[in-house]
């Protein structure tokens, strides 16, 4: 994970492939505390020498990254704290014009530990204020360079605009770069973001005088030619034939194609691949089936990440939507690129790729395909603005209008400043999907099948699954009780009614030899086994053990016994469940006051199993009821008690009891539901 080296701590990416969580999950308040701020003893001691400042940066930069990886599993209680811990290392070390206090610097982000860029992504998702803070300290403090990766890795219009508020006013020079790679990286930046254009000159000039070495001349030279190329490409006064003319006469800055036995190798060959790239480019709008043409041949030759994407782009544009096998092609468009891709080396998707891939995937309606790459890319691209139009329409066609209601919300509040086209644009979105949300609800028209009327053929049929699986949760409480209809709450408790009756069935296998019944942990198992296998079909989902929010005590981490999710990973309810052999209000009183703590999330539903193993079963059932009907719950709103009701519902069965309570919590109803089993 990370070791110790001439006294300091040295960086190693295995510590970012750990999981980190069950560290977090097993700390008291305490000791997260001390964990998120073990760093200010460091910051706090200057009196080290010059020889030692290296080895306290390094120790410094692991516990940020340390915090950084906690950060992306921890839950929001939590975050808020390694947040304001950041905050502190930001603001104390990364000081550009003092050497001894930068854990930003080049010299430390070399070997591909890219602090600064793990961080910039992590810091899109902080709390306004932290936000602000940090930005506002990186502004006036931090190298020109890091100011540029802002801008790189923001998604925040706010953010955006702050930053090149900031870059008007600088001025940039040799001396804002103590390394080359800064240089290369800034360039390389500019030259990829119209908005930067203007930077790329002084940039260039700057790498210009500072090649030294072979190896930087050679990218100076690529650079260059690069950007000589695109200059051209973007005239807009010349027509397509001046342009290809002028981009023909554009020098080769090499000549090593003799040097080399496979062309691939050759600088000169790659040079041309790219000046033949420009050509298919200019082509696009007009005549894209030249483009085509040529970006097949130049992937013949090589298959580079931008040339496959562009192929994937035009092939999409050559589409008629108005073919019969219109999808059909749209989905071998996709699947070329996805073979293509696996000849990548070491590629990593930027959001042009992601936008592509997600509104190809969106298009086709591949659930999976575009869930895996939601769920890979990166957290600061999900507020992005030319991204959220491809999820809201995706969950518009999985009838998830909801989700995308309030996905657009959050966005709304996340960017505070939008451009007035992009935010009619979001706001007409926003319009349909409230009206066919509501307009669903009125009109109640859930998809049913007769099968005794209609007989489908196995396409069909998977046609008509593949709608039914992918409707809301509300919808599949309507289908697929075999009853009648019920609410989400209802289609809920059935199921936990059914789960328990046929955990009872399975008594015998929950005792252990002395006919005792076995721990919490190993009855959950059953459980989570038994939601997975009765609602897997619908991709609803248990976690035994998941550790979470607060316990009761607040001494450990809170500990959910099993968390019920749904298809797209929202909670849908939380289970609490213990044994009791004896009406032990202590027993009962501490798990009770653990509900609060375990629901960080502020499930609408929490349902309460308890294993039982009495002679008096129903003698027990009703001391219960007579016992919590007079409690208040910790962490629940205060309830009037002389008005406090417990609902009995009817079970079907002797050996199971089931009470409903309604408690409040933020004024906000929460249903409990306490399942009572005889396992005697």
């Amino acid at each position: 994970m990370y070791a110790l080296k001439n006294h300091g701590l040295s960086e190693d990416s295995i510590m970012d492939q750990f999981d980190w969580s069950l560290l977090v999950q097993l700390s008291t308040n305490k000791q997260k505390e001390s964990l998120f701020n073990s760093s200010t003893t460091l910051i706090s001691n200057k009196d080290y020498k010059d020889d030692d400042v290296f080895h306290i940066l390094h120790t410094i930069r692991v516990h940020f990254r340390f915090l950084l990886n906690l950060y992306k599993i921890s839950v929001e209680k939590d975050k808020v704290l390694i947040e304001n811990a950041l905050v502190i290392i930001v603001k104390e070390y990364t000081d550009n014009t003092d050497w001894k206090k930068n854990i930003f610097q080049p010299f430390l982000e070399k070997n591909e530990h890219n602090l600064i860029g793990m961080f910039l992504e992590f810091f899109n998702q902080f709390h306004n204020d932290n936000r602000k803070e940090i930005l506002a300290y990186l502004l006036n403090n931090t190298s020109i360079a890091n100011i540029f990766e802002v801008l790189k890795y923001s998604t925040s219009t706010e953010i955006r605009k702050e930053v090149f508020k900031k870059l008007k006013t600088r001025q940039i020079g040799e001396e804002d770069f103590s390394h080359m790679f800064e240089i290369i990286d800034t360039l390389v930046l500019t030259l990829n973001e119209n908005e930067l254009e203007d930077y790329s000159e002084p940039l260039l000039d700057i790498l210009e005088n500072n090649q030294k070495s072979d190896h930087f001349k050679k990218i100076y030279k690529e650079i260059k030619y690069k950007k000589d190329l695109l200059k051209i490409f973007n005239q807009k006064v010349l027509q397509t034939k001046d342009k290809i003319k002028k981009l023909n006469k554009v020098e080769n800055p090499f000549n090593d194609r003799k040097n080399f036995g496979s062309f691939k190798q050759s600088m000169q060959e790659e040079m041309e691949r790219h000046r033949r790239f420009i050509v298919a480019l200019l082509y696009f709008e007009e005549e894209p089936e030249k483009t085509y043409k040529i970006l097949k041949a130049i992937l013949n030759d090589s298959i580079q990440p931008i040339y496959a994407l562009n192929l994937l782009i035009v092939r999409c544009k050559l589409l008629n939507k108005d073919d019969d096998n219109y999808l059909e092609s749209y989905k071998d468009a996709l699947l070329e690129w996805e073979n293509l891709s696996i000849q990548f080396e070491n590629n990593i998707l930027d959001k042009s790729e992601y936008v592509i891939l997600l509104e190809g995937y969106q298009i086709i309606n591949n659930f999976d395909k575009f869930l895996y790459y939601w769920n890979t890319m990166p957290e600061y691209l999900k507020n992005d603005l030319d991204i959220v139009p491809i999820r809201c329409k995706f969950l518009q066609k999985q009838q998830m209008s909801a989700t995308a209601i309030k996905y657009l919300e959050e966005v709304f509040i996340f960017h505070k400043e939008i451009d007035k086209s992009k935010k009619d644009e979001l706001e007409k979105i926003k319009d349909d999907l409230v009206n066919e949300y509501e307009v669903a609800y009125k009109s109640k028209q859930i998809l049913k099948i007769n099968s005794s009327s209609i007989i489908l053929t196995p396409e069909e049929a998977k046609v008509y699954w593949l709608k039914i699986k992918n409707m809301i949760d509300e919808h599949h409480a309507k289908i697929f009780p075999r009853e009648e209809e019920l609410s989400l709450e209802e289609f809920i408790l059935e199921n936990m009614r059914l789960i328990s009756l046929e955990l009872l069935e399975r008594r015998e296998n929950v005792k252990n030899k002395s006919k005792k019944l076995f721990i919490e942990d190993m009855i959950n198992d059953w459980v989570t086994s038994l939601i997975n296998q009765r609602m897997g079909f619908i991709n609803w989902s248990a976690r035994d053990q998941s550790r979470g929010g607060n316990s009761a005590t607040d001494k450990s981490a809170g500990e959910r016994d099993i968390i019920v999710s749904n298809q797209s990973k929202d909670d849908l309810f939380l289970i609490e469940a213990f044994r009791l052999f004896g009406c032990s209000r202590q027993t009962i009183k501490s798990h009770m006051d653990k509900l609060d703590g375990y629901n960080a999330k502020g499930c609408n539903v929490v349902v309460v199993l308890v294993y039982c193993k009495v002679k008096e079963f129903f003698t027990l059932c009703n001391n219960y009821k007579n016992y919590l009907v007079n409690q208040q719950y910790k962490g629940f709103d205060n309830t009037n008690l002389s008005n406090n009701i417990f609902d009995e519902i009817d079970s079907k069965k002797v050996n199971l009891k089931i009470f409903k309570e309604i408690r409040k919590k933020n004024n906000k109803e929460i249903t409990l539901y306490h399942l009572l089993s005889d396992f005697e």
